[in-house]
C-alpha cells in the first residue's frame, strides 16, 4: 500500500493501478525540484485524502526559476485521474528530458519582469545542484523501469486480482485491447455533436505556410452545447504510442493555434514521414466554412461552433492571451475594472491608474476578430469596446512596441521578441500556472472540428497532438492541454463565444 506521502488518489480509495507508480514518481519529482512534498498531513489518512481531493500545488511557487514546461510535466504525472498521466515511466522520462533539454522549454512570459534577467543565476554553482538532482531522478526512473520488467516477466497466475488476471487488466487498460483479441485500439470512439455557437471570425498574423505532417493521440469528442472533455487515454505501449497513416491532412482556421500545430506537425512528421499535413490560418470562420464545403479535413477555431453547423468538436488546448503595453507605461498589472474603464473611454491617462502622465492610446482589433470576441467575453464581461483608438488588422504587438502610451491584447506567444510589457489582471500574470489555477481570465478553449469522426489521417493525428508526449510543447506556445485542466476551470470558459 506504500507511504501515504506518495499515494495516488485512486489508492486512497482502495484501487491500485499501474498509473499509481507514475503518480509516485510525480511526487518524487515535485520533492526533488521543490524541496518539499506536494501534500502533507498530521496523519497518513489526512495526507491520503489531500492527494485525492486537493488541487495540485504549484511547483513554480516554490521555485520560480523553473521553466513552465518542466512544471507541466510534473502536473501531468500528478494528474488526479490515472488516464491523464503518462502511460509509462519511459514516457515520463522522455517528456522530462524534452522539458529540460537546452532551448526546449523556454518560458513564454515570466511571472515578473525581473525574471527576464536570469542568465547570471544559471552560471552559478546552483547548476551543479540541479544536475545532481536530475541525475538522482534518472536513476530512480530507470530503477522503476527495471522493476516493471521484472514484475511483468513473472507467471500470469501471480497477478490474479479479485478473480481477474492482473495481466489482462494491464493489457486492456494500458495496451488498448481486450484479452483474447488481437486487435489493438489506438483511440476512443468519437461522438458527433450538434455544433456550438459563436461570434466573429479570426484574422491575425499570417500562419506559416502549408505542409508539415503530424501524429496523434485521441480524445473523446464532446456533444451538445455543454462540452465535457474526457482525459486522453493512453492507447499503445510506451515509449511512443503513435499511429502512422500515409496520405494528406489539411487543416485551416485559427491563427492563434497555428504556431502550436506547426510545431506538433513537425514532431509528428519526424516519426511518420508518410503523411503530409497542410496547415493554413485563414481565420476560424473561414476554416469552419471550408470544412462544411468539404474543402479541408479539419478546422481549428478559437470559438465554439454553433450547433447548426453539425460538426464534431475536439477541444484540444487552452490558449493564453495577454494585455500588453508599451514599456514606458511602467505598470505591472491592472484591475479588471480599470481595464474595462479604459476600453469604455472613462480612463484616458495612465496617471489615473498609477502610471506616468501620458495619454492612453488603444490599439484595437477588428470587431469581427476572434480574439476581440474572447476579450469582450472574459475581460470586459460581455461589454463592447467604446473607445476611439487605432484599429489594425494585424501586427498589434509591433504597433504597441513603437507607440508610447499604447495598449492592446494578443495571443501570449505573439509577444516573444516584441518590446512590450504583459500586464497581470487582478494580480494574476498570463502564465500556464495561473490558467490551471483558474485565477487568470483571458484565455480560450481551442477546438478542432471535423465532419463526423474525421478522416483516418485525422484520427491518427489527433492522439499525437493531445497525448502526453507533446504536453511539454504546449507551454512554449502559451497553451495547456485541456486534459489536465480542472473541470471547474474548463467549464468557466465553455461554451464561450460562438461562431
Amino acid at each position: 500500500e506504500g507511504n501515504a506521502a506518495y499515494i495516488a488518489p485512486e489508492q486512497a480509495l482502495g484501487m491500485i493501478r499501474p498509473a499509481s507508480d507514475i503518480y509516485a514518481l510525480g511526487v518524487l519529482l515535485y520533492r526533488f525540484l521543490g524541496g518539499k512534498l506536494p501534500y502533507d498531513g498530521e496523519s497518513p489518512g489526512e495526507t491520503a485524502m489531500k492527494h485525492a481531493n486537493e488541487p495540485i500545488p504549484s511547483l513554480r511557487a516554490l521555485r520560480p526559476e523553473l521553466p513552465e514546461a518542466l512544471e507541466l510535466v510534473v502536473r501531468v504525472a500528478l494528474s488526479k485521474t490515472p488516464e491523464a498521466r503518462f502511460p509509462s515511466a519511459a514516457a515520463l522520462s522522455e517528456a522530462l528530458h524534452a522539458a529540460i533539454a537546452p532551448g526546449s522549454a523556454q518560458q513564454v512570459v515570466p511571472d515578473t519582469p525581473e525574471r527576464r534577467i536570469s542568465v547570471r543565476s544559471r552560471r552559478t554553482q546552483f547548476t551543479w545542484a540541479r544536475a545532481a538532482s536530475f541525475l538522482t531522478l534518472f536513476v530512480l526512473l530507470f530503477g522503476l523501469v527495471g522493476a516493471s520488467l521484472f514484475v511483468f516477466s513473472l507467471p500470469q497466475h501471480m497477478y490474479n486480482v479479485g478473480g481477474r488476471p492482473f495481466w489482462s487488466v494491464l493489457q486492456s487498460g494500458i495496451f488498448g485491447h481486450t484479452p483474447g483479441s488481437n486487435t489493438t485500439t489506438s483511440h476512443s470512439t468519437p461522438t458527433v455533436l450538434p455544433p456550438t455557437n459563436g461570434v466573429a471570425p479570426g484574422s491575425g498574423p499570417n500562419f506559416p505556410a502549408r505542409g508539415t505532417p503530424i501524429g496523434a493521440t485521441f480524445q473523446t469528442p464532446v456533444a451538445g452545447k455543454t462540452v465535457v472533455v474526457a482525459p486522453t487515454t493512453p492507447s499503445t505501449p510506451a515509449p511512443a504510442p503513435i499511429t502512422c497513416r500515409s496520405g494528406t491532412l489539411s487543416i485551416d482556421g485559427s491563427p492563434s493555434l497555428a504556431p502550436l500545430l506547426q510545431r506538433v506537425s513537425t514532431d509528428y512528421q519526424g516519426q511518420c514521414p508518410g503523411m503530409t499535413i497542410s496547415l493554413e490560418s485563414d481565420g476560424s470562420r473561414a476554416g469552419l466554412n471550408s470544412l462544411q464545403q468539404n474543402e479541408i479535413d479539419a478546422a481549428s477555431s478559437d470559438l465554439t461552433a454553433r450547433s447548426s453547423r453539425n460538426l464534431t468538436d475536439q477541444p484540444v488546448a487552452a490558449m493564453l492571451y495577454a494585455i500588453i503595453v508599451n514599456p514606458d507605461v511602467q505598470l505591472n498589472g491592472l484591475s479588471s475594472s480599470a481595464i474595462q474603464a479604459i476600453y469604455q473611454g472613462r480612463i484616458t491617462n495612465w496617471s489615473q491608474v498609477g502610471g506616468p502622465d501620458e495619454t492612453i492610446t488603444v490599439v484595437q482589433h477588428p470587431q469581427s476578430d476572434t480574439v476581440a470576441a474572447i476579450f469582450r467575453t472574459f475581460v470586459l464581461n460581455g461589454q463592447a469596446e467604446h473607445v476611439r483608438g487605432i484599429r489594425l488588422k494585424n501586427s498589434w504587438a509591433q504597433a504597441v512596441a513603437q507607440m508610447p502610451g499604447s495598449i492592446s491584447y494578443v495571443p501570449l506567444a505573439a509577444i516573444q521578441g516584441a518590446n512590450v510589457s504583459p500586464l497581470a489582471i487582478d494580480g494574476a500574470s498570463p502564465t500556464t500556472r495561473a490558467l490551471v489555477k483558474g485565477t487568470y481570465p483571458f484565455w480560450s478553449v481551442e477546438h478542432l472540428y471535423t465532419e463526423g469522426n474525421g478522416t483516418t489521417q485525422f484520427q491518427a493525428y489527433l492522439p499525437f497532438l493531445t497525448g502526453t508526449q507533446e504536453a511539454h510543447v504546449f507551454a512554449q506556445y502559451g497553451a495547456v492541454p485541456v486534459s489536465i485542466l480542472p473541470q471547474n476551470v474548463l467549464a468557466s470558459h465553455l461554451p464561450g463565444p460562438e461562431i
